[in-house]
């Protein structure tokens, strides 16, 4: 397949107003009206690597994040993971890029959103460094269960598959006779990804114990705070009570 019939089969999957600007033999820039927070265009390059198509950012994510001085902590290394993990986008180099399947034209398009959703994801990782308390928050709360007689029941970053295929994530899981699974929560986004897999996992039947800790100086909105404590059975304000509150939930098994 040549340029030309990947970016038809793009205009066609995504949208006809997609731009191509071409660069040079082989390297088109890819404008989809997409922009990282400040308002910047996100940087798309399709062009062939060892005799493959692929979709680049050409490093410019990465070094868009190093402009503020950005701090990779453990949990923002772990989220940045699992976002390349679920949208099937590699970093080597600091370049994320994703291969184009030739031999199947419909993909294309999703190669694309894949690696758009993965270069805004891993800019949102910034605005948890602006906050000092948002950016530990998760690591303080797993460090109270590290630090905490119930230490040896628990791991962390969980992965969870639903019977619905999706994946789900705990920061918290807490294994007894019907697992605990805990969700830190110091962000609109974190808490609605918390309150999708509570109401997700239950829906399909599967048997946990939902908890939830929120960040006490997290700026959620009431009605997105009620739903997550709505899903969940144990809720508590900031990370001093939340051990406390996951023995309750093992107390009452």
């Amino acid at each position: 397949m040549n340029a030309e019939e990947i970016i038809d089969s793009l205009k066609k999957s995504i949208c006809s107003g997609l731009e191509v600007e071409t660069r040079t033999t082989n390297r088109f820039m890819i404008h989809t009206g997409y922009t990282y927070p400040d308002g910047d265009e996100l940087h798309i390059i399709l062009t062939k690597n060892d005799g493959k198509w692929i979709f680049t950012d050409e490093g410019h994510t990465m070094m868009w994040l190093s402009y503020s001085n950005f701090n990779m902590t453990d949990s923002r290394k772990n989220t940045l993971d699992r976002t390349l993990n679920v949208n099937g986008v590699s970093l080597s180099n600091g370049e994320l890029s994703i291969a184009i399947d030739s031999d199947a034209p419909d993909s294309i398009g999703l190669s694309l959103k894949s690696l758009i959703q993965t270069e805004i994801q891993a800019a949102d990782l910034l605005y948890l460094d602006k906050d000092v308390v948002k950016d530990t928050f998760l690591d303080d709360l797993k460090t109270m269960f590290v630090n905490s007689n119930i230490s040896d029941r628990c791991s962390y970053n969980r992965k969870i598959i639903g019977k619905d295929n999706m994946e789900y994530y705990a920061d918290v899981f807490i294994d007894s006779k019907t697992p605990i699974l805990v969700f830190g929560i110091h962000s609109p986004i974190q808490c609605s990804r918390a309150t999708v897999a509570m109401l997700s996992l239950n829906k399909t039947g599967m048997d946990y114990v939902f908890m939830t800790v929120f960040d006490s100086n997290s700026q959620i909105s009431s009605g997105d705070r009620d739903k997550a404590i709505n899903a969940a059975v144990k809720t508590t304000i900031g990370i001093n009570e939340a051990v406390k509150g996951a023995e309750m939930l093992l107390g009452l098994q």
